[in-house]
C-alpha cells in the first residue's frame, strides 16, 4: 500500500498591524488617577471615607503583618520544618 502524503494546512492569513489592547491604558480608574497626580499607582481615599488616618495605618500595618506571616510560614514549610501551608496571600483586604 502506497502511503499518501497531506498537505499541511493553510493557516489563517494574519494581520499586518494586529490591534492589541492594553489593559493599563483602557481603564478609566488609571486614566483618572493619573490626570488628577501624574501617578497611575496613586489612589484617592473617598470624602466619606469612615476610617481616621491612623485607623487606615493600623489597616495597612495589619495587611501587610499578614503576608509577611504568610511568606515566612511556606518558607517554614519549604524547609520541612512545617506540615502544612494554608495561604492567604492576595486575600489580606478581603
Amino acid at each position: 500500500m502506497a502511503k499518501t502524503r497531506k498537505s499541511p494546512a493553510k493557516s489563517a492569513p494574519q494581520s499586518s498591524n494586529p490591534k492589541k489592547s492594553d489593559p493599563r491604558k483602557d481603564s478609566g480608574a488609571v486614566k483618572e488617577s493619573t490626570k488628577r497626580t501624574g501617578n497611575p499607582f496613586a489612589l484617592k481615599i473617598p470624602k466619606n471615607n469612615p476610617f481616621s488616618p491612623d485607623e487606615l495605618r493600623d489597616i495597612l500595618k495589619t495587611m501587610m503583618v499578614s503576608r509577611r506571616l504568610d511568606q515566612k510560614m511556606l518558607t517554614l514549610l519549604k524547609q520541612g520544618k512545617s506540615f502544612f501551608h494554608i495561604g492567604g496571600a492576595g486575600h489580606e483586604a478581603a
